[in-house]
């Protein structure tokens, strides 16, 4: 009879979670209105998905910046920064992420395949006659920031990175995921996220790490942030991306939850990405 139980309440797990797992692949689709001045942009994935994006136009000789929201939300979150910094004279292309917004796309990988999203946006500004010869930034949310970090340790065009509460791994995001409601049962329910996480995408989440690329960015700049007391992804994981990274790097950890630094430090935050962007992309 134990057996049997500790059977039932092995598979019974492992079906909840999986299918739990399952539709958070398929994030409801976030709507949201045109800002003033953003030009509608079209371009695929390098992996052929449509995407949909923004381009806010700063000074004509300017460096450009690629904004990289979080999961379930779309370009509508960066917007308020990336007008900020479009203002400071930056160029800047925003994009709604494969199965966000207005993109094609059927599911997420939380950050995996989501560079191929990046992959494309350069291809796409490399192709636009007056922006290839200028460095590009990154700046990424939460899944965003994964995707930024994932992206810039493949491809040198990205030339400085801002990630905002980047997860250590993707196992690391799991686990803290299961360990922050499941209480007793939060080990087996982290093993069947990170076996099903390997199922549906072909790689184990804990071969995905922000904190091993990170440490492949230097020379080019690095500015960290996250948020004391998140629980997603915890500070400690910020710092261990932090500790992996070379110079240049900076870190700022704010007071605040999941994704709340700019929300919390709006002018603050808008002053550090500024300065941070303008002097590792040379903006004069």
């Amino acid at each position: 009879m134990v057996v049997e139980a500790c059977f039932l309440a092995a598979f019974w797990i492992w079906t909840v979670s999986a299918a739990v797992f399952l539709s958070n692949t398929i994030p409801p689709r976030e709507k949201y209105a045109p800002i003033a001045g953003a030009e509608p942009v079209g371009f695929a994935s390098t992996d052929g998905i449509p995407l949909h994006g923004w381009i806010l136009r700063g000074r004509a000789d300017a460096p450009w910046i690629v904004f990289c929201h979080s999961w379930r939300h779309s370009i509508a979150e960066t917007a308020p920064i990336a007008k900020e910094l479009n203002r400071a004279g930056f160029n800047a292309l925003l994009m709604d992420a494969r199965a966000h917004g207005r993109s094609g796309g059927q599911s997420t990988s939380f950050g995996f395949r989501e560079i191929n999203d990046v992959f494309g946006a350069l291809v796409y500004l490399s192709q636009v006659a007056d922006t290839a010869p200028k460095p590009i930034g990154i700046l990424g949310i939460s899944m965003g920031a994964t995707t930024a970090l994932l992206a810039a340790a493949y491809d040198d065009r990205l030339a400085a990175v801002v990630a905002d509460s980047p997860c250590e791994t993707l196992g690391h995001l799991l686990t803290d995921y299961a360990r922050s409601g499941a209480g007793p049962f939060s080990a087996p329910l982290a093993a069947s996220l990170i076996a099903t996480y390997r199922m549906r995408f072909g790689k184990w989440p804990g071969q995905i790490s922000p904190r091993v690329a990170a440490a492949r960015l230097a020379p080019r700049p690095l500015m960290l942030i996250g948020g004391k007391q998140d629980k997603k992804t915890p500070a400690r994981g910020v710092q261990a991306i932090f500790e992996s990274a070379g110079e240049p790097k900076q870190l700022w950890l704010v007071d605040g939850e999941h994704r709340e630094a700019y929300r919390k430090n709006p002018e603050d935050y808008i002053k550090r990405v500024t300065v941070f962007f303008e002097q590792s992309l040379n903006l004069t």
